[in-house]
């Protein structure tokens, strides 16, 4: 059995407080099946939209939802999608993580580093990119994507 989990945390600043919730009315986002317009609206007014969700299934639209929100504010938008798989209802045996990334429209998936702690717990740092992917799907990634992670990672200057 695998569990899927979702994190979203976007810090609203200044007018986009008040102007976010009047871009996204018309916006049929995935999420709105599991979050309310207006539980998300109420938290984007307060300066800081979070979503957690854990699901049996792939949440399929939660690159492209980012992708949407990422249209009306002048900043990256991030996204942590975690897979777990579990041998019994307490176990799990195999972790594996990706952070999406989005901007203006446009988004990137990429690969974390997942840990293990001496609990057998999994651990997931959304700054710890997969290097060696990246690496080797370079010529993929949208300019965008490329200089920050060249600004990010001094090793990937070179590519």
């Amino acid at each position: 059995m695998n569990a899927w989990r979702y994190h979203m945390r976007i810090p609203i600043r200044g007018l986009e407080r008040q102007n976010l919730p009047d871009c996204l009315e018309h916006e049929e986002l995935a999420m709105w099946q599991f979050i309310s317009r207006e539980d998300a609206y109420a938290q984007i007014q307060a300066g800081e939209w979070q979503m957690e969700a854990s699901f049996m299934e792939p949440y399929q639209a939660f690159a492209k939802d980012l992708a949407v929100i990422s249209l009306y504010l002048f900043k990256i938008i991030r996204g942590i999608e975690v897979a777990e798989r579990f041998v019994s209802e307490t176990v799990s045996d195999d972790a594996r993580a990706w952070k999406v990334i989005a901007r203006q429209g446009e988004w990137v998936k990429v690969p974390l580093i997942v840990t293990q702690d001496e609990g057998r717990r999994f651990h997931v740092d959304p700054d710890q990119e997969d290097l060696e992917v990246i690496r080797a799907r370079w010529a993929t990634y949208p300019l965008w994507f490329q200089d920050g992670m060249r600004r990010k990672h001094p090793t990937l200057r070179a590519l």
